[in-house]
């Protein structure tokens, strides 16, 4: 029978009745909303960041969580702290120094926000004289070095009477000195100036192993994606997962990685798989056939100190069990 408005309707209010309404979304700790979430870094004390907001009744702003209870509380952002706005927070990360880098795709810069205060002031910008251009910033991260490594997805330059092609896709490094920035892989056309090997597209997802060797997920979307090894000195790219490359359950969309304590690498796609780097077996972490708890996906990954995972979906921080998968909200509301 085809249903009309008046019979969907009556069909709700039966189902209601019988059934009872549907049960709220769990929601763990207090404070801001999470609201379009796109970053998240651990602070050396455990506390969480977020980088989040996309609307004047969400303004952006980078959030911070207790991991114990919950609560978020403002960093940065709003009415909090001076200096430059945040307009498109694409990455964060936090420097050994303990200062948290936020950075912004709009400005095309790495604004540096102080711990205590919240106040912004621009560390790296797009200025054309101090070398390799930010462009289409996407992830950050900080080398052992003090180094900062932006991953950045280039632009679409075009040449009559040529079509349109991709360049500059590159990995950015800004030595810790903080006055120029330098190509440290890709960086010409199809990211093929700096460094040998497979195509560096789109870095998504960016973090550095305790031996300095850089590690991407890049190339979301497109039949070449996968998870790249960089060497930080010669730029040269090894591929280490790619849907015909190694062994375990295929990478589809990947999103965001992690390096966890014993080297292995967490990648955040429909779940959570775990590579080791050594061998280029991926074996699932958690997702809709193991575990238990909210779904598992979204927009970054993070390892605490205990080895527990963390997981940021749109609406939530969920905290994985790195051995049965199980999923928790640590803060948020449940997806």
């Amino acid at each position: 029978m085809t249903q009309t408005p008046l019979t969907r309707a009556l069909a709700g209010v039966f189902t209601t009745v019988l059934l009872g309404a549907a049960a709220p979304a769990l929601a763990v700790g207090n404070g801001p909303d999470i609201v379009c979430p796109r970053a998240m870094a651990v602070e050396a004390s455990g506390t969480i960041l977020v980088t989040g907001g996309c609307s004047t009744l969400a303004p952006v702003t980078v959030l911070r969580i207790d991991p114990v209870t919950g609560d978020r509380t403002i960093l940065t952002g709003g009415l909090v702290g001076t200096g430059p706005a945040l307009d498109v927070p694409m990455g964060i990360a936090v420097d050994g120094d303990g200062h948290v880098l936020v950075l912004d795709a709009f400005s095309r810069s790495v604004i540096r926000v102080d711990p205590l205060t919240g106040d912004r002031t621009i560390l790296i910008d797009d200025d054309p004289s101090r070398g390799a251009r930010l462009l289409t910033p996407i992830s950050i991260a900080v080398a052992p070095s003090g180094d900062v490594l932006v991953g950045d997805g280039g632009q679409i330059a075009t040449r009559p009477p040529l079509p349109p092609v991709d360049v500059f896709r590159a990995l950015i490094r800004v030595p810790h000195d903080f006055l120029h920035r330098e190509t440290a892989s890709g960086g010409g056309f199809f990211g093929s100036k700096v460094g040998e090997g497979p195509t560096l597209l789109y870095p998504d997802g960016l973090a550095v192993m305790p031996d300095g060797t850089i590690v991407i997920v890049s190339g979301r979307g497109s039949t070449k994606r996968g998870v790249m090894q960089v060497d930080p000195v010669t730029g040269n790219r090894k591929l280490l997962a790619a849907p015909r490359k190694g062994s375990g359950p295929v990478l589809r969309n990947p999103f965001a990685i992690a390096v966890e304590a014993a080297g292995t690498l967490v990648i955040l796609e429909r779940g959570i798989f775990r590579l080791d780097p050594a061998t280029l077996v991926r074996t699932v972490v958690a997702d809709d056939t193991r575990g238990s708890g909210p779904f598992v996906g979204g927009w970054a990954i993070a390892v605490e100190a205990d080895g527990s995972l963390l997981a940021l979906t749109s609406t939530a921080v969920l905290r994985v069990d790195p051995v049965t998968g199980d999923r928790t909200v640590l803060s948020g509301t449940a997806p």
